[in-house]
């Protein structure tokens, strides 16, 4: 299985280039990693003792600027409006393993990368 869901977002109408931005909102200082083609942010949970909840975003083309603002982690990507907008996004736990590890940021971030080269080097079978 996977911790992450995939889209493809495609917007009707637009006749020109626009930017998309994709991240999450920080509810505290937690770590936050951003890189060219992934977000990452250890979400605190609510209640004691809850752990906390890895949040991570994996696109196919590389974000053209990653930055911090407003309480935000965004990627902002260049989207033409002749075509559409795939990412990979979702979740994982600290109290459930990611490949049999518990998780942190450095797990949840290099399985961010895995599924990364994964996307990168998908098998295309043309016939």
């Amino acid at each position: 299985g996977s911790h992450l869901n995939s889209t493809k977002v495609c917007y009707d109408g637009l006749t020109e280039p626009r930017t998309m931005a994709v991240g999450f909102p920080l509810r505290d200082e937690s770590e936050t990693v951003a890189e060219d083609k992934i977000l990452a942010y250890a979400d605190p949970t609510q209640g004691q003792d809850n752990g906390k909840a890895y949040l991570g975003v994996v696109t196919e083309k590389p974000f053209a600027k990653n930055l911090k603002m407003e309480n935000h982690v965004l990627g902002l990507s260049d989207f033409d409006a002749s075509g559409a907008f795939t990412y990979k996004w979702g979740f994982a736990w600290s109290k459930e393993p990611v490949n049999a590890q518990t998780p942190d940021m450095k797990v949840w971030s290099d399985y961010l990368r895995r599924v990364e080269a994964q996307v990168k080097d998908k098998l295309i079978i043309s016939y």
